[in-house]
């Protein structure tokens, strides 16, 4: 049997087996138990061009899962609608409203305040009759309504970071969490409460519409959500974030850093002279890491996600970046799930935008991801399935030739030396010194029939199958990491 020479990638995959996840999302106590009672669905936008050009924008808009989905709840719509949005642009969708609007369903729409002006969605739903609102935030300047949810018939709840916009719907990195529950819900119960706030623009009340795993703003309850998770974590936080612009979670994310927790962090590339100061300095000298997306500013695409993933299991998502003005002056939400029908996704969401995001070497030298993630990529040279020349008293115990090619081609014979662990060695450093090769392993012909075959049926026998494996160690050893010499056997 010929050993041919392969090339070797080597990657590494974060997996989560099922059994490392509870059997009981709520195990912790920290959680309202309606689990069984929700049918959850994560819809991620998941664009995959990276970097993406006007014909991507197209394709994605055309087939886009969260409009369509955002429509079939609309049509499904049987007694009410409430939406609350900051930005809406998808004609689909608008006709959608309208269609339910006629079949006699009562559409409530709370718009920001800067939709009122101009030819808007929102301008033309009021036109045609449908209940709209344009609703500013609190303070001065006013913030923003900047809530994205919808409630259908009261039992069925949309909510997360899209606008419906035409980018938000196609381009953007953006999620949509699609809840269906059952009447005293509290998760529905808050966000009708906090529709009623924003509808009544009663940004002191909003906050009064919290419960112990969603918090709506104006008010400082996400804050205290926030950091608890952070100061709860064991293992790993990630961060995903539009706006990263408040010290306080910032300084959180150091202090776990410290603890030893994994701590990454992904911003939008354009908003990277908002990531420094002393906390930002703090976490990254205490090992967290921070990654930017690259995204294409003509065609306003955005890294729009505004999650944060603790130890695998627990997902805080909503409307809300951390920032001063999405705490203290906006409409906004912050659901925490702990159920690992939201984890997973977000898990696997979070590894993939890791891969696509720069460091910020990458991005001072003009790299895109995919020439970091080649540069970061280790391919090693080497055979997997090898045999040598080898034989004690005259019983073969590997069938390889004691032969090399010279420098024109042509087959010679070598000195392998006079044991078997000699001509292991030799096989070892050959293919290191002149074959430049990462690994090596030999792989001699083993069978049950006994140590005394005749020399054609080689058959390595145990005394000098660990002679083989001390060589291979001691190799390996001594190439100090620039060489592995594996020991194996063909089974037979």
């Amino acid at each position: 049997m010929r050993a041919n020479a392969f090339l070797l990638a080597v990657c590494t995959a974060a997996c989560s087996a099922a059994s490392d996840e509870p059997t009981d999302p709520w195990a912790d106590g920290k959680a309202d138990g309606f689990s069984a009672d929700r049918v959850i669905d994560v819809v991620l936008t998941e664009p995959f061009c990276d970097v993406c050009t006007a014909d991507d924008k197209a394709v994605l808009s055309a087939r886009s899962k969260i409009t369509q989905r955002i429509i079939a709840l609309l049509d499904g719509a049987q007694t009410r609608v409430d939406i609350a949005n900051y930005t809406f642009s998808v004609r689909a969708i608008e006709e959608a409203v309208l269609r339910a609007k006629t079949r006699g369903v009562a559409v409530r729409v709370a718009m920001d305040a800067g939709q009122q002006n101009g030819d808007t969605v929102a301008t033309r739903l009021s036109a045609a009759g449908v209940e709209v609102r344009f609703i500013a935030g609190g303070g001065t300047p006013a913030g923003l309504q900047h809530a994205k949810f919808m409630l259908v018939d009261e039992l069925t709840l949309l909510t997360g970071s899209n606008n419906w916009s035409s980018t938000g719907t196609s381009i953007n990195e953006e999620s949509t969490i699609v809840i269906r529950s059952v009447d005293g819900d509290p998760l529905l119960g808050g966000f009708a409460c906090h529709f009623d706030k924003i509808w009544a623009a009663d940004h002191a009340g909003a906050g009064s519409c919290s419960t112990p795993e969603v918090k709506f703003t104006p008010s400082s309850t996400p804050i205290q959500m926030l950091k608890e998770e952070i100061t709860r974590s064991r293992k790993t936080i990630d961060v995903l974030m539009h706006h990263l612009a408040f010290d306080d979670l910032v300084k959180e994310l150091a202090k776990a850093a410290e603890r030893g927790v994994k701590v990454r962090v992904i911003v939008n590339a354009t908003d990277r002279a908002e990531h420094s100061g002393a906390a930002w300095t703090r976490l990254l000298a205490a090992g967290g890491t921070l990654r930017y997306k690259q995204t294409n500013a003509e065609q306003f695409q955005l890294m729009h996600h505004k999650l944060m993933v603790v130890d695998d299991r627990v997902v805080v998502n909503g409307s809300g970046n951390w920032s001063g003005s999405a705490f203290f002056k906006n409409f906004e939400n912050f659901v925490r799930y702990r159920d690992p029908r939201v984890a997973r996704p977000y898990r696997e969401l979070y590894d993939r935008l890791w891969m696509w995001s720069l460091s910020g070497a990458s991005l001072d030298a003009g790299k895109t991801a995919a020439q970091q993630h080649a540069d970061e990529t280790h391919v090693y040279f080497g055979n997997l399935h090898a045999h040598y020349a080898a034989d004690a008293t005259g019983v073969a115990l590997d069938d390889g030739k004691a032969i090399r090619a010279d420098a024109n081609g042509v087959m010679v014979p070598v000195d392998v030396g006079n044991t078997p662990g000699d001509a292991a060695r030799y096989a070892y450093e050959y293919a290191r010194d002149e074959g430049q090769m990462d690994f090596l392993a030999l792989s001699p012909h083993t069978s049950d029939e006994g140590s005394t075959d005749p020399g054609d049926n080689a058959n390595m026998i145990p005394e000098q199958f660990e002679q083989m494996a001390l060589i291979a160690d001691d190799v390996t050893r001594g190439s100090s990491g620039s060489f592995v010499a594996m020991a194996g056997m063909e089974w037979s």
